[in-house]
């Protein structure tokens, strides 16, 4: 700290760019810790875009034709096994830096898809992401159709040409599970469609008349349920404020059958009205019909809660499939075991305590693949006759 003003001006004017053992001096006046943030944003640009090849050195060389670079850096962060090059470059005046920014940003070189925003800090970036955030959201709420009950046969291709009527797709989503089927005594693993899809449309027009139009369709016996897409948090939040109004609405249905007068919280018992009827006397009940006796798992319950959920439903798909034989033929009981599969793990625990009610579930299995198949003659052949 100098004594006067004077003498501070004349270091920062003899000082500054002077070279000392190498190294070029940076002399300027002090500046608050509370009022750098907005002059140094002016000056201090962000940029990424660039690969390994590129020096701290390279990217100020770059930069310089802008103006005087006084600092640069380059350094490198890694997310789930990839690696993210980026740096900073700050410059004399914030004039030379907006040049910059004005155009280098988007700026194509060789593999380089240049990437240059003024240098913000945390708060203040992450104001600007969560913004940036909200108003992407907002966009595809318009754009995103949600398509339930579609076949577990369905993918991408198929929802592409069920909707290419409709307007331009800028992308399609099917989630996929885990399904394990059954070719004869070989067991496989294979992704099936959860029987959703997320189609996102070029303009937000295109995508309401996707909502009515594919409500009015079937496909493969399915009746499609179309909606504009939300995010989790507003289903969420609809869902909770359903139930409340549900809630309401019973307390109200509640207070209404109460009979007028009658005395509320805690009061003496009523007195039953003199010309009540007395109640109806129960008639006999008869002994119960004896049921027939659990059978036992082909294997051990505590292994089996113990195991994970892929392991759970192999077990499950191993002890099921002798009986879906018993009750089809060796074409159709690794398909129909693989359709058992799809129901709870619960479920499928109690079909093999009592496995004569697997019977029904095959002829059930057998009668859905009829309807799905009555365009497939060959496909046919293989069903059991009625």
């Amino acid at each position: 700290q100098f004594e006067n003003r004077e003498a501070a001006e004349k270091a920062i004017k003899e000082a500054n760019g002077r070279e000392l053992m190498d190294k070029t001096l940076q002399v300027e006046k002090f500046v608050p810790f509370n009022q750098r943030s907005e002059q140094a944003s002016n000056r201090n640009l962000y940029v990424r875009g660039f690969g390994p090849e590129l020096s701290a050195d390279d990217l100020a060389k770059r930069f310089s034709e802008f103006g005087n670079v006084t600092s640069h850096t380059t350094m490198k962060s890694s997310r789930n096994g990839v690696e993210r090059y980026f740096g900073f470059v700050c410059f004399e005046d914030a004039e030379s830096a907006n040049r910059a920014k004005e155009e280098m940003h988007g700026k194509v070189e060789g593999n380089t898809t240049w990437y240059v925003v003024p240098h913000m800090n945390k708060s203040t970036r992450l104001a600007m992401l969560t913004q940036e955030w909200k108003k992407k959201v907002e966009d595809w709420k318009k754009r995103n159709v949600f398509v339930k009950n579609l076949p577990k046969s369905i993918d991408e291709n198929k929802m592409r040409e069920l909707c290419s009527e409709y307007g331009g797709i800028d992308s399609i989503y099917v989630p996929r599970t885990k399904n394990i089927i059954y070719e004869g005594q070989n067991m496989k693993e294979e992704l099936q469609s959860r029987g959703t899809a997320c189609i996102s449309f070029i303009k937000p027009e295109d995508a309401n008349k996707a909502v009515k139009g594919l409500k009015e369709k079937t496909v493969e016996g399915n009746k499609l349920l179309a909606f504009h897409w939300k995010p989790r948090e507003e289903l969420a939040k609809a869902k909770s404020l359903l139930m409340s109004r549900k809630q309401q609405q019973q307390s109200m249905m509640m207070m209404g059958m109460m009979p007028f007068g009658m005395p509320m919280g805690r009061g003496r018992d009523m007195m039953p009205f003199p010309f009540m009827p007395p109640p109806p006397k129960q008639p006999r009940r008869e002994p119960p019909k004896p049921q027939p006796a659990a059978a036992q798992l082909p294997f051990s319950l505590d292994e089996f809660q113990k195991a994970s959920p892929e392991i759970q439903k192999r077990m499950l798909g191993e002890a099921l499939y002798p009986h879906v034989l018993k009750y089809s033929n060796q074409q159709l009981a690794g398909k129909i075991t693989g359709m058992l599969l799809e129901m709870d793990t619960n479920s499928l625990l109690q079909l093999l305590y009592q496995p004569d009610n697997i019977k029904v579930k095959v002829e059930e299995a057998i009668e859905v693949l009829r309807k799905a198949w009555e365009n497939s003659p060959d496909l046919l052949k293989t069903l059991p006759p009625k």
